[in-house]
């Protein structure tokens, strides 16, 4: 029966990328970016370039840039010995030649031009040569500036095309850059998960978890409580541009105690 239903889940993503296909091929040519309004000549934006340049300077202004000074030190939650921090990373030509197994051949390229689906068929012959520069890039403590490079689209979201806000952005990076961070997140998961370092409430970015799992824990505490008669209250938050406004030194602080340092933090 599970064999089945495998089979059945399969079989619908099939059909539903065939749909989505489908209406996309008619759907008429998808309107360009702005024009932007522009608040200094109460006119509009209509050159690309001017375009790309307001939607830059927008979107650089709402990164958070915090006074490293006033930062809280957090409890320390790793309670291990020194030879169980997460200080270094090994990594095997077993362990990037699945990575590159697992690639969606379907993902674009980033600016390098690398698309996954030559990694795929040339993985024999480029695996130990990518395993030797994964090792390199953790040895020396340094990130390739090529996967630094992004090919950045802005997405209309809702509301009026003239405001920089209504458009969220999508950034196409380097594969093996990206290959490389699957395998320091890897690590860094399968760390916080050892050592128990997460919390029991953590449904996002978890194995065997998702939205749904959240949900339904939610409505069986919910139940528990409309069984025994007891009143209850829901608060739901929503924060405004939460990725673009992640504190990076607290975020940072935190890895720390959580006996992630060395050069992994570095």
């Amino acid at each position: 029966m599970f064999g089945c239903m495998c089979v059945f889940s399969k079989t619908q993503k099939v059909i539903t990328k065939c749909v989505f296909k489908y209406i996309r091929s008619r759907k008429l040519a998808k309107k360009p970016v702005g024009p932007l309004d522009d608040q200094d000549t109460k006119g509009a934006l209509k050159d690309d370039k001017v375009i790309a340049e307001k939607l830059n300077e927008f979107f650089a202004s709402v990164f958070m840039a915090e006074d490293v000074r006033e930062i809280p030190k957090p409890e320390p939650s790793f309670v291990g010995d020194k030879s169980e921090e997460l200080s270094q990373i090994e990594v095997t030509l077993e362990e990037v030649l699945e990575l590159i197994e697992k690639l969606n051949s379907n993902k674009s390229p980033g600016p390098d031009g690398i698309h996954p689906r030559v990694l795929k068929e040339l993985k024999c012959e480029i695996v130990e040569l990518l395993t030797m520069v994964c090792k390199l890039s953790f040895m020396s403590v340094t990130v390739s500036n090529d996967w630094k490079i992004a090919n950045v689209t802005p997405i209309f979201k809702k509301g009026s095309r003239g405001d920089p806000g209504n458009y969220r952005l999508v950034s196409l990076t380097s594969v093996p850059g990206k290959l490389v961070e699957t395998i320091v997140k890897n690590k860094i998961v399968r760390h916080l998960e050892e050592h128990k370092l997460l919390g029991k409430s953590q449904h996002g970015f978890c194995k065997g978890r998702l939205c749904l799992t959240n949900l339904l824990e939610f409505f069986e505490r919910v139940n528990k409580h409309v069984d025994k008669g007891d009143p209850g209250d829901t608060v739901s938050l929503d924060f405004q541009k939460a990725f673009d406004k992640v504190p990076h030194q607290r975020l940072l602080c935190k890895l720390s105690c959580h006996g992630i340092r060395g050069k992994i933090l570095s």
